[in-house]
Formats: structure tokens, C-alpha cells, sequence
């Protein structure tokens, strides 16, 4: 389904085989590049920046596909640990979309030491 909002489009689609409902709001100005890296937690517990200062409008996370836990991904006070987990927490494979300004200002934790995520960024 797509529609539009204040000149903004949008487009709402459900994927049969996950059973998910995705969103998708076009806000991009056309004038953004793109970047990307990955970023793994050496130590389960740790909560680790996603990059060094990088300006950013937007960034996409995705857990790596091969992870055998979650991650947590958050602010610098994010936690995996299940009994005070603070975050957001995805699945092998799942993504979350975040606006931010600073690569430096995301973080992520694990479950398990060496596991991580990709990310593509807008800016």
C-alpha cells in the first residue's frame, strides 16, 4: 500500500514469511550520501560506539545474520544482560532504523562476545 503525507510518500507492505508489518516513510532531502561498516562487541557486556564521530541524518543496524543471541542497540547506557537489558534488542538478521546525528552517539551490546552488526548511514 502507498500513500502520501504532506508530500511525503509512504508505503506500508507485510512480509509473508516473517509475519512482519513494514513501515517505510521516504524522507530524504536527495542531496545525502551513504556510508556503511559493521562493528562487533569484543566482550559480551560492553556497550561499544558504532564508529568514531561521524555526522549522520540516519542509520539502518542490522544484527548479523550468523549471531547466535541478541543485540541490544541503544545509547551509551544500553545493556544486553536480560535482567536489565536497556534498548532495543534484535534478533539474527532483524533491523532497526534510527535518526541520529552522531555514529559516535549509537551503541550496541551482546549476549555473546564477538557478535555484531552491519549498518548503512545517511548524512
Amino acid at each position: 500500500v502507498s500513500a502520501t503525507y504532506d508530500a511525503t510518500p509512504i508505503r506500508v507492505y507485510a512480509d509473508a514469511t516473517t509475519r512482519r508489518l513494514y513501515v517505510y516513510i521516504n524522507q530524504s532531502s536527495g542531496n545525502s550520501t551513504i556510508g556503511d561498516g559493521s562493528k562487533d562487541v569484543t566482550t559480551a557486556g560492553t556497550a561499544l560506539a558504532l564508529a568514531a564521530t561521524t555526522t549522520i541524518k540516519k542509520v539502518y543496524v542490522q544484527a548479523r545474520i550468523n549471531n547466535t543471541d541478541m543485540i541490544v542497540v541503544g545509547a551509551s547506557t544500553v545493556v544486553a544482560a536480560q535482567a536489565t537489558r536497556r534498548g532495543i534488542m534484535l534478533s539474527p538478521g532483524q533491523t532497526i532504523a534510527l535518526t541520529a546525528s552522531d555514529l559516535a552517539n549509537v551503541y550496541i551490546d551482546s549476549l555473546v562476545s564477538g557478535e555484531g552488526v552491519t549498518f548503512v548511514y545517511e548524512n
